[in-house]
């Protein structure tokens, strides 16, 4: 469930505006790069970082309260739940060519960890 996998592992979620197209849009633009993502982590034996988006407005309100991240949209987050960590990104622009620059800076340590609370 996404609950559980946002506890479990890291996950980086896209937070678009709640109108539908950009919803629309984001999700087609994450998967791609989810399944890239899926197969890189078996292939290295590695953590998978999960993609998600967010679109039912309850559970954007609890995440964003939760970790504090206000009401900016589109916003772009890594969360590390066993960690207590967020990772916020500078350019919150949600295109492939960000949310891919985003993650591989995750991946290789180059971004500054804040606590989630």
């Amino acid at each position: 469930s996404t609950g559980s996998a946002l506890n479990d592992t890291a996950c980086l979620v896209a937070f678009p505006s709640g109108e539908d197209a950009e919803v629309a849009a984001t999700k087609a633009m994450l998967k791609p790069l989810a399944d890239a993502e899926a197969a890189r982590a078996e292939a290295a034996g590695d953590d998978q970082l999960f993609y998600m988006y967010t679109h039912d407005a309850d559970m954007i309100d609890s995440v964003r309260d939760f970790a504090k991240l206000g009401d900016k949209a589109p916003l772009l987050v890594i969360f590390d739940i066993p960690n207590q960590e967020k990772y916020i990104a500078k350019d919150h622009a949600l295109t492939a060519e960000n949310v891919k620059a985003f993650a591989d800076d995750f991946r290789e340590g180059k971004l500054e960890p804040q606590k989630i609370r």
